[in-house]
């Protein structure tokens, strides 16, 4: 489902925001929104932070989420973008240089009166991760959250970081809000850990954007330092607000960063 694109051939095909469209259908079904969001681990660099910005910016896109972001580059993230929603939550001291840290940032592009959330996740090596949300919206309640897991799991602590997302976002959930949580989760759509968020074949709660109807599929979005592609970043949609046939694919897009620039489009059932 996925389309791949280099930077240099964006113009001619970037695709215009879509409004609420309501079924006619007896008897009435729930309007569905076409939601959009850009996501992106931008390896402690600039550049790909502000490609992920100017994507958003033209296809209308409701969300971002972010890793590896800096914190000199998270100030100039703010200073650029005062309309906008944008939590950013440490998750490893001076990962980019002495006194410049690094961070996971979600973003929400309607307005600056969002709230901002965070929760810890369990502790992995020298990093504190955290799921870092912001929440905004009524008809429904909505929660865009951005997360970094474990690269070298040598302590097993990826199971129980997934399945504390799923613990955190579950009551959410069960309230019919409608969640996304996105991020790079070091670990392929078919790994046991990766159940507790897919809903297919899973114990999870979510519809994957780039997942058909009956298989967690999806084109690669990270290369290694060996040069192989993986698919190990996300863009996930709450089962309840986003069915197996809801998701319309990912479109990558390739920057100076070792991963992938994603753009995730899903119908979101609201109302």
């Amino acid at each position: 489902m996925s389309a791949r694109r280099t930077a240099a051939g964006l113009a001619a095909g970037l695709i215009a925001a879509a409004g609420l469209t309501a079924s006619v259908a007896a008897p009435a079904q729930a309007a569905e929104q076409r939601v959009k969001i850009v996501q992106h681990n931008v390896e402690k660099k600039w550049a790909p932070i502000a490609l992920a910005v100017q994507q958003a910016k033209t296809i209308g896109a409701q969300g971002i989420t972010l890793r590896e972001v800096c914190q000199s580059d998270k100030n100039t993230l703010i200073a650029q973008n005062p309309a906008w929603t944008i939590n950013y939550k440490l998750s490893k001291a001076d990962g980019c240089g002495t006194n410049n840290d690094v961070g996971t940032v979600a973003i929400w592009t309607g307005g600056a009166n969002g709230a901002k959330e965070s929760y810890d996740l369990p502790k992995d090596g020298t990093r504190n991760p955290r799921l870092t949300c912001v929440k905004y919206g009524s008809s429904p309640v909505r929660h865009i959250c951005s997360a970094h897991l474990v690269s070298k799991d040598t302590e097993n602590v990826r199971a129980k970081q997934t399945a504390r997302i799923a613990s955190i976002t579950s009551g959410w959930i069960t309230n019919n809000h409608a969640v996304v949580v996105a991020g790079d989760f070091n670990a392929s759509p078919g790994k046991p850990e990766m159940d507790s968020m897919y809903a297919l074949n899973g114990r999870g709660r979510f519809t994957e954007g780039d997942q058909t109807a009956t298989a967690r599929a999806g084109d690669w979005t990270a290369t290694s330092k060996d040069g192989n592609h993986r698919k190990i970043d996300y863009v996930f949609f709450s089962r309840n607000r986003t069915g197996f046939g809801d998701a319309k694919g990912i479109q990558t897009i390739s920057t100076d960063s070792d991963h992938e620039l994603l753009i995730a489009r899903a119908d979101v059932r609201v109302g």
